[in-house]
């Protein structure tokens, strides 16, 4: 019997910088012979790749970090974006942590890392109201 891959969730909560989320859409040419102008419909949204959050670096990032990749392995991994009013919206997408890569610090700077993501589903907003149980893959 094959085992059933459960998703396990994580709110990106300590970022200090979040990417450009929903990246863009290609435009897909479907002119006809008879239009007298190009005419596009919208194609597969790009969102150019991973997705680098900077976060402070602190043992529970590693912790965290570490956790994740582990539990990647047989699990799904959906990861949130919280925007607070008054926005008070959510992103949300399912994804695999690549790696935590540290940025470079000055004296009495903070150390910061970078958390990459690859998103392997398409990056979706919500209204964070519009969501049960914190989970916006379950339908409401």
């Amino acid at each position: 019997m094959e085992s059933e891959t459960t998703l396990t969730w994580l709110d990106i909560e300590d970022a200090t910088n979040i990417p450009e989320l929903m990246g863009s859409t290609s435009a897909v040419e479907v002119t006809r012979i008879i239009d007298m102008a190009k005419i596009y419909i919208p194609g597969i949204s790009d969102n150019g790749g991973n997705l680098d959050f900077t976060c402070q670096f602190t043992p529970e990032l590693l912790e965290l970090v570490d956790a994740i990749r582990t539990a990647q392995e047989t699990k799904e991994i959906g990861f949130r974006v919280l925007f607070p009013k008054p926005l008070d919206a959510m992103a949300y997408f399912k994804g695999k942590v690549a790696k935590l890569t540290n940025e470079a610090v000055e004296s009495e700077g903070v150390l910061s890392a970078k958390l990459s993501v690859f998103p392997m589903t398409a990056v979706d907003t919500k209204k964070s109201a519009d969501v049960t149980s914190g989970n916006p893959f379950k339908e409401v």
